[in-house]
């Protein structure tokens, strides 16, 4: 029973814009091989 009133009360949690976009950038995931090579060869064709 304690961990329902400890789960309702996280609930209630209030957090800051940035203490959203901290938790987001920190669990964000890192690309996997298709992704990461395809953005990698944009980006070097977007500078010439």
């Amino acid at each position: 029973m304690e961990q329902l009133y400890e789960d309702v009360a996280s609930y209630t949690l209030n957090l800051s814009d940035d203490d959203v976009l901290q938790i987001t950038d920190f669990t964000a995931l890192e690309p996997i091989y298709p992704h990461w090579y395809r953005a990698m060869n944009t980006m070097d064709m977007a500078s010439e």
